[in-house]
């Protein structure tokens, strides 16, 4: 069957289903004399595996891992369901941390050392506020440090604690 036909029975756009087909986790056949991509009942299946696993927030990096059987996958939607805690202990932070702003009502004349003094508190109280993951991804692409280091994921990173300057340090743990 033709892609627009895959689409349709999966709700993914055409751009979607290209995009896990480059990722790898999708591998239509090609037709020999025209060279357009085939995607059998099989691919179908796989591609609703993915929606669902994308359902349940995993990185492209680990649904290509569960569907290809490398990790147990009630090991990782374990795990992911921790992961998922985690980040919603983070999402209240930061919705806990508006909502003082809101209540204070210092919209214009934000003190932010008030306020980061605050979140120092609060963490210190063992609260989670929103993490700042995208720094190190924005630096990691920025310098192409990914490159140099030879990681793509660069998911060590986040597995370790740095520092930026006097007391800026955070650890993802």
């Amino acid at each position: 069957m033709r892609i627009g036909e895959v689409a349709e029975r999966t709700g993914l756009s055409i751009s979607n289903i290209r995009f896990y087909e480059k990722k790898g986790l999708i591998e239509p056949d090609r037709e020999q004399q025209s060279k357009y991509r085939d995607y059998t009942e099989a691919d179908v299946k796989r591609l609703k595996e993915i929606i669902l696993y994308r359902k349940m927030d995993f990185p492209i990096e680990t649904i290509g891992l569960l569907i290809g059987r490398e990790v147990v996958a009630s090991d990782a939607i374990e795990q992911q369901l921790l992961d998922l805690r985690e980040k919603q202990k983070a999402i209240q932070g930061s919705i806990d941390l508006c909502q003082k702003v809101i209540e204070d009502g210092a919209y214009e004349n934000l003190e932010v050392e008030t306020y980061l003094n605050y979140v120092k508190e609060e963490e210190a109280k063992g609260k989670k506020f929103a993490y700042m993951d995208e720094l190190l991804i924005d630096f990691a692409e920025f310098t192409q440090f990914n490159r140099i280091a030879g990681d793509p994921y660069i998911g060590w990173v986040f597995r370790t604690k740095y520092c930026f300057g006097p007391d800026g340090c955070f650890s993802s743990e």
